[in-house]
Parts: structure tokens; C-alpha cells; sequence
């Protein structure tokens, strides 16, 4: 992933929880959001370290509507899971 690329993940029911890794080629800003059709979404940012996983950010409405939205700077060739 580098920055300004967009990826898209589609769930398709509602308390549905998806989770999808990446790893940036760049540092930066990125900003991670939803857009759903009327769902309550919520987001949550880690980072793989030594000692497991630590949370870097976490959303709920930040976005449109009720869709969640994270900024975060982040290092390139670590692992993220969204």
C-alpha cells in the first residue's frame, strides 16, 4: 500500500467483522474509512510489535454519517491489521 491508494474490503452482512493486513511501502498519513449504506460502522488500527499486537487507533462516527475514520502515521515494511 502506498500513500493516496485506496483499497477496498466489502462486507456484506450487518455485525459482520472483517480483518485485513497490510504492510505501507512509504511513511506517512493514512487515513482509513468506511462507507456504508446506513450502518453504525466502527474501525480499529494495530500494530505488530514484540509483545503482540498494540491498538493505534480506534473509531466509531468520525466519518460520514455513522462510518468510522482513523489517521495514523505509519512506518513502512511493518505489519498493520485493520
Amino acid at each position: 500500500m502506498t500513500l493516496g491508494e485506496e483499497a477496498a474490503v466489502t462486507i456484506a452482512t450487518s455485525n459482520a467483522v472483517n480483518w485485513t493486513s497490510f504492510t505501507p511501502k512509504e511513511d506517512g498519513a493514512y487515513d482509513f474509512t468506511a462507507q456504508s449504506d446506513g450502518y453504525d460502522t466502527y474501525g480499529a488500527l494495530y500494530r505488530v510489535a514484540e509483545n503482540g499486537l498494540v491498538q493505534l487507533g480506534y473509531n466509531d462516527d468520525g466519518g460520514e454519517g455513522s462510518d468510522f475514520k482513523i489517521v495514523c502515521n505509519l512506518e513502512a515494511g511493518a505489519t498493520y491489521y485493520l
